[in-house]
């Protein structure tokens, strides 16, 4: 059987590559009325400068994912939801756990993890729990080494999830970008406005776009809230949802094997149990008559 790699993959380095890139192109954009970015500028674009940006982009994502580790745990208690890996909920945010499937996942799980005290599994805080993220993850070790086509699937979901958590600075930074900007263009747009030169290093005529600046400004800031809403956090949770759900119906499916394989092996015992007696009656039945 052909099992898929879950080692370090080019989804895992996408997965910090493009907010490094993201928020390397907010710092540019920062320094582009300043005297930064001539030295920025006047880099030789070669395949040397490409690969040590590369290197940064990558580095940076990296420190930015540590920085977001419990922003996911953050989400689901400011909402009061249940994290997916802690409950059976995957659908909408009002949707009610399905009680059949639940009890269909739970039954596969000791099944195929065979504890020897189900009620009272050491998982914590939580060791009083029906389910927790103990019994995902060792769901989720369970999957990966039985059925790893389904493991490729919630993989992929986890890379994605972990993709769009990890742009949560950057997209912050792009708009505190765009919201620099349009300050700066508001602010130079002053007849007096030579102190402002002290404050902000920009050594370009900006004066002349208040009303840019200002719409400049406010877009940014609301652009990148809706981003953050839409496309992190509802995302991120749909993301995870799906993940589970690959793990859980691959559980139950492997659970669905193990019952045939046991079946299979239960009615070839009872094949051969009963040939042997067929041929010991033979065999007796040969030796009176040959008497």
């Amino acid at each position: 059987m052909n099992i898929p790699s879950f080692n370090f993959s080019l989804q895992d380095f996408l997965a910090y590559f493009v907010p490094g890139t993201l928020a390397l192109l907010a710092i540019v954009i920062i320094l582009l009325p300043t005297p930064l970015f001539d030295i920025i500028s006047n880099l030789n674009p070669g395949i040397g400068t490409l690969l040590i940006a590369a290197i940064l982009a990558y580095l940076l994502g990296v420190v930015l994912s540590s920085c977001t580790f419990n922003y996911e745990r953050n989400i689901y208690e400011k909402k009061g939801e249940q994290d997916p890996r802690e409950c059976f909920i995957f659908e909408k945010e009002n949707y009610e756990t399905n009680e059949n499937f639940k009890a269909a996942v739970l039954s596969a799980f000791y099944k195929l993890m065979p504890l020897p005290d189900q009620a009272s599994v050491n998982i914590g805080k939580n060791s009083n729990r029906e389910w927790s993220t103990l019994h995902f993850y060792m769901s989720r070790s369970i999957v990966m080494r039985m059925a790893p086509e389904c493991a490729a699937a919630a993989e992929r979901q986890n890379s994605l999830r972990q993709l769009r958590r990890n742009c949560l600075w950057p997209f912050r930074i792009l708009g505190f970008a765009g919201t620099y900007w349009g300050i700066l263009l508001i602010l130079f747009s002053w007849d007096y406005s030579r102190w402002i030169y002290y404050i902000f290093p920009v050594d370009r005529d900006l004066s002349g776009f208040p009303i840019h600046g200002a719409l400049l400004a406010i877009s940014a800031v609301i652009l990148i809230r809706l981003l953050i809403k839409l496309h992190i956090r509802k995302g991120m949770i749909r993301n995870r949802r799906r993940e589970a759900r690959e793990i859980y119906t691959g559980l139950i499916l492997l659970a669905q094997s193990y019952n045939r394989d046991n079946d299979k092996s239960a009615t070839a015992g009872d094949r051969n149990i009963s040939i042997n007696k067929e041929a010991n009656d033979t065999g007796l039945t040969s030796d009176n008559d040959n008497v």
